[in-house]
Parts: structure tokens; C-alpha cells; sequence
């Protein structure tokens, strides 16, 4: 790991500031922990409208360059803020960052469904290029599912990498990441030669975090979990929606 990437102490972490006078940036926001709470089950998520107009309005205000990048289905990113010119990047990347996925095969999405069928109430989240358990329900029953899922990691080692995020466990394909994502997207106008900054909550944000770094810009972790590359936090969604707001209005004032 580089100087550049070491977990910082939590002394450190105070909330992000906003950009100086010139300086433009590139937001990325993850959305489950970190513009919104955690739900029983994804499907319960809500995103209200008062949210949708926010993150459109900074996509306004930042000349395009807000992206949703997002372990979620790129098809429910859709549903959640529609297809405005937003860049929605789904499945860590897999779906609308033009990173190369292939299926989850046939013999690791069928293990998952009958291993979960058969202990309920886990839940399965077939995404396509990815597929994950939530366990947020039922907490006990981790320790069964790890040793389940490690089982099938060590069959699927070549391509596929576990990941285990807040009260979930996922196969990933090996490079796709979140921060591949941002790589690409830094790559493309309205994105290019600004600062990138992303912000999210769990395990699977930290590379977007270095990727960010790397780029010259900063990490903002949303809620308690430690370490973390990240050089800045927000205590809650919440938090992260009032800073979101009050970027907004920094902006505008900005360009009056």
C-alpha cells in the first residue's frame, strides 16, 4: 500500500469543506449508507424526491460532473433518479462505466439460490454481472454464510472475488471496481481535469477512495466504520444530504 493510500487516524476525519474559488469538481456518491439509509431489504430503499432534485441540481450546478456509482442494479438507479443525462454507474461499475463483465455462470447464481432458499430469510440480489446476499435481517446466521460463501470463493477464485459490504457478501469479477469507474470516467469530458471527490460508506468504497486520491482529490466516508482511506467524514445520510445542499448553494453563490 502507498503513503498516498494509508488509512488516516480518525482525528483527522472532519466534515469536507467546500471547493475554493476556481476549483471544480467531479462528485461521485454512492447511494445505500450513504444518501440513504440502509433498508431491511434493497428493495425497500426509498429515494424521495426532495433527494432526486438535490443530486440533479449539483449535476446541473457542476457543469455534468456527478455520477452514482453504486453496487445497485444500474436498472434501479434508473428507477430511483431516471434517465436525465446523469451518469448511473450500476454493479461497482459493471453496468454504464463500459467496464468489460461477463454473466455471474449458471453454477454460482444456482448455489446461492438453493443455499438461501433453504435458510431463509437470507436474500438473494441477482444483479447480472454480480450477485449478493443480504443478511441484514437475520445477523446470525453470518458465521454459516461465510463459511458457505468462502466453499464457493475457492471454486470461483480465478474470476469472481468475494466482498464482504455492510450486512452483505458479494461476487464481484475480478477489475470491476469502483474505482475502475471513476478511472474510466475521469478519462471523458464533462469529468476530465477536474477533482474528483467520492462519497460513500462501506468496504466497497474504499478503492474508490485511493482511485480518487490518486487522481489528486478526496474520500468522504458517511458514518462510523474505521479504518478507512477516506480523508473526510460525514456522520449519517442525513449528514450527507445537508452537505450536499449546502454544496449547492455554496455553488450557486459562486457562479452569481
Amino acid at each position: 500500500m502507498s503513503a498516498l493510500t494509508q488509512p488516516l487516524p480518525q482525528v483527522l476525519l472532519a466534515p469536507p469543506a467546500h471547493p475554493q474559488a476556481q476549483t471544480r469538481w467531479a462528485v461521485f456518491l454512492d447511494l445505500d449508507g450513504t444518501l440513504v439509509p440502509f433498508a431491511p431489504a434493497p428493495d425497500l430503499v426509498v429515494v424521495d424526491e426532495g433527494l432526486r432534485q438535490a443530486v440533479h441540481a449539483l449535476h446541473q450546478a457542476l457543469g455534468g460532473a456527478v455520477a452514482i456509482v453504486s453496487g445497485r442494479r444500474r436498472a434501479d438507479l434508473v428507477a430511483y433518479f431516471g434517465e436525465t443525462g446523469l451518469r448511473l454507474m450500476g454493479e461497482h461499475g459493471a453496468d454504464g462505466a463500459g467496464l468489460p463483465a461477463a454473466e455471474i455462470p449458471a453454477n454460482l447464481r444456482s448455489a446461492l439460490h438453493h443455499y438461501c432458499a433453504a435458510h431463509p430469510p437470507l436474500l438473494v440480489e441477482d444483479k447480472g454481472a454480480t450477485i449478493a446476499v443480504h443478511y441484514r435481517i437475520c445477523p446470525e446466521k453470518a458465521d454459516a454464510l461465510i463459511a458457505h460463501m468462502s466453499t464457493l470463493r475457492e471454486e470461483m477464485a480465478t474470476h469472481y472475488e468475494l466482498l464482504r459490504g455492510d450486512h452483505v457478501f458479494e461476487f464481484r469479477p475480478r477489475g470491476i471496481t469502483k474505482a475502475a469507474a471513476i478511472a474510466r470516467c475521469m478519462q471523458m469530458d464533462p469529468f476530465r481535469d477536474r477533482i474528483p471527490v467520492m462519497v460513500g460508506d462501506d468496504v466497497t468504497d474504499e478503492d474508490a477512495f485511493a482511485e480518487v486520491q490518486v487522481g489528486g482529490g478526496f474520500g468522504i466516508i458517511v458514518g462510523p466504520r474505521r479504518p478507512t482511506l477516506a480523508e473526510f467524514a460525514l456522520p449519517d445520510p442525513r449528514a450527507t444530504r445537508q452537505w450536499l445542499d449546502n454544496l449547492l448553494s455554496h455553488l450557486r453563490e459562486r457562479a452569481a
